[in-house]
Protein backbone atom coordinates (compact mmCIF):
# COMPACT_ATOMS: atom_id res chain seq x y z
CA UNK A 1 0.00 0.00 0.00
CA UNK A 2 1.47 3.44 -0.95
CA UNK A 3 2.04 5.89 1.43
CA UNK A 4 1.23 9.88 1.09
CA UNK A 5 3.81 11.74 2.91
CA UNK A 6 2.13 15.75 4.47
CA UNK A 7 4.27 18.29 6.07
CA UNK A 8 3.30 21.91 6.78
CA UNK A 9 5.95 24.00 6.07
CA UNK A 10 5.19 28.09 6.21
CA UNK A 11 0.94 27.51 6.50
CA UNK A 12 0.94 25.33 3.22
CA UNK A 13 0.93 21.47 2.63
CA UNK A 14 3.27 20.23 1.05
CA UNK A 15 3.31 16.23 -0.18
CA UNK A 16 5.15 13.59 -1.39
CA UNK A 17 4.78 9.76 -1.97
CA UNK A 18 8.63 9.01 -1.03
CA UNK A 19 10.63 10.62 1.54
CA UNK A 20 13.69 10.72 -0.46
CA UNK A 21 12.12 12.68 -3.35
CA UNK A 22 10.74 15.17 -0.69
CA UNK A 23 14.58 15.66 0.53
CA UNK A 24 16.25 16.05 -2.86
CA UNK A 25 13.45 18.13 -4.27
CA UNK A 26 12.13 20.28 -1.38
CA UNK A 27 14.53 19.72 1.23
CA UNK A 28 12.30 18.21 3.69
CA UNK A 29 14.43 16.24 5.74
CA UNK A 30 12.27 15.86 9.45
CA UNK A 31 9.40 13.48 9.37
CA UNK A 32 6.34 14.10 7.98
CA UNK A 33 3.66 15.85 10.15
CA UNK A 34 0.87 13.46 8.80
CA UNK A 35 0.61 10.19 6.51
CA UNK A 36 -2.41 8.48 4.97
CA UNK A 37 -2.46 5.50 2.81
CA UNK A 38 -2.82 6.22 -0.34
CA UNK A 39 -6.75 4.74 -0.61
CA UNK A 40 -7.53 7.68 2.11
CA UNK A 41 -5.83 10.07 -0.10
CA UNK A 42 -8.19 8.97 -3.37
CA UNK A 43 -10.90 9.34 -0.49
CA UNK A 44 -10.36 12.23 -0.08
CA UNK A 45 -10.09 13.23 -3.72
CA UNK A 46 -6.84 14.93 -2.97
CA UNK A 47 -8.24 17.31 -0.75
CA UNK A 48 -6.34 18.77 2.07
CA UNK A 49 -6.10 21.82 3.83
CA UNK A 50 -4.99 23.42 7.39
CA UNK A 51 -7.73 23.56 9.38
CA UNK A 52 -7.53 25.40 13.20
CA UNK A 53 -3.08 24.35 12.52
CA UNK A 54 -3.82 20.75 12.12
CA UNK A 55 -3.72 19.11 8.57
CA UNK A 56 -7.03 17.82 7.52
CA UNK A 57 -8.13 15.63 4.21
CA UNK A 58 -11.32 15.25 2.82
CA UNK A 59 -14.05 17.86 3.99
CA UNK A 60 -15.38 18.20 7.03
CA UNK A 61 -18.64 16.56 8.96
CA UNK A 62 -19.92 20.02 8.34
CA UNK A 63 -19.07 20.86 5.00
CA UNK A 64 -20.76 17.13 4.30
CA UNK A 65 -24.28 18.35 6.34
CA UNK A 66 -23.68 21.52 4.42
CA UNK A 67 -23.34 19.43 1.16
CA UNK A 68 -25.89 17.40 1.39
CA UNK A 69 -28.51 20.32 2.49
CA UNK A 70 -27.66 22.20 -0.55
CA UNK A 71 -28.42 19.01 -2.71
CA UNK A 72 -31.76 18.36 -1.44
CA UNK A 73 -32.88 22.43 -1.63
CA UNK A 74 -31.23 22.07 -5.32
CA UNK A 75 -33.59 19.36 -6.25
CA UNK A 76 -36.63 21.31 -4.19
CA UNK A 77 -35.97 24.36 -5.96
CA UNK A 78 -36.01 22.64 -9.30
CA UNK A 79 -39.26 20.75 -8.46
CA UNK A 80 -41.37 23.98 -7.41
CA UNK A 81 -39.33 25.82 -10.61
CA UNK A 82 -40.99 22.98 -12.68
CA UNK A 83 -44.22 23.27 -11.32
CA UNK A 84 -44.52 27.24 -11.88
CA UNK A 85 -43.49 26.40 -15.63
CA UNK A 86 -45.78 23.73 -16.30
CA UNK A 87 -48.93 26.09 -15.12
CA UNK A 88 -47.26 29.35 -17.29
CA UNK A 89 -49.81 28.42 -19.94
CA UNK A 90 -53.02 28.67 -17.74
CA UNK A 91 -51.49 32.28 -16.43
CA UNK A 92 -51.12 33.62 -19.92
CA UNK A 93 -54.64 32.17 -21.37
CA UNK A 94 -55.89 34.15 -17.97
CA UNK A 95 -53.91 37.65 -19.22
CA UNK A 96 -55.03 37.12 -22.76
CA UNK A 97 -58.65 37.09 -21.72
CA UNK A 98 -57.63 40.45 -19.65
CA UNK A 99 -58.36 38.77 -15.69
CA UNK A 100 -56.22 38.45 -13.22
CA UNK A 101 -54.99 34.79 -12.03
CA UNK A 102 -56.63 35.59 -8.61
CA UNK A 103 -59.82 36.24 -9.90
CA UNK A 104 -60.26 33.10 -12.27
CA UNK A 105 -58.32 30.57 -10.30
CA UNK A 106 -57.64 31.56 -6.88
CA UNK A 107 -55.93 27.80 -5.77
CA UNK A 108 -53.57 27.78 -8.71
CA UNK A 109 -53.16 31.61 -7.65
CA UNK A 110 -51.99 31.21 -4.15
CA UNK A 111 -50.45 27.70 -4.99
CA UNK A 112 -47.79 29.96 -6.85
CA UNK A 113 -47.60 32.71 -4.56
CA UNK A 114 -46.66 29.75 -2.24
CA UNK A 115 -43.97 28.29 -4.61
CA UNK A 116 -42.43 31.53 -5.14
CA UNK A 117 -42.13 32.33 -1.81
CA UNK A 118 -40.96 29.07 -1.35
CA UNK A 119 -38.05 29.78 -3.88
CA UNK A 120 -37.13 32.76 -2.43
CA UNK A 121 -36.75 31.21 1.21
CA UNK A 122 -34.37 28.40 -0.54
CA UNK A 123 -32.50 30.51 -2.57
CA UNK A 124 -32.09 32.91 0.79
CA UNK A 125 -30.97 29.60 2.79
CA UNK A 126 -28.02 28.58 0.13
CA UNK A 127 -27.03 31.89 0.19
CA UNK A 128 -26.25 31.30 3.62
CA UNK A 129 -24.91 27.63 3.42
CA UNK A 130 -22.56 28.81 1.11
CA UNK A 131 -21.01 31.89 3.10
CA UNK A 132 -20.63 28.69 5.53
CA UNK A 133 -19.05 26.65 2.81
CA UNK A 134 -16.20 29.59 1.60
CA UNK A 135 -15.75 30.01 5.61
CA UNK A 136 -14.08 27.11 6.41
Amino acid sequence: MNKIYLWKIENKIIYHTCLQVAAALDGITREPDKTVSSSEWDDAEGLVRIINGDIVLGKTDEEITVENELSEMDQEETSLQNELDEKDYKVIQVAERGFSLAEINPELHERRETCRSRINCIRERKRELLDILYQS
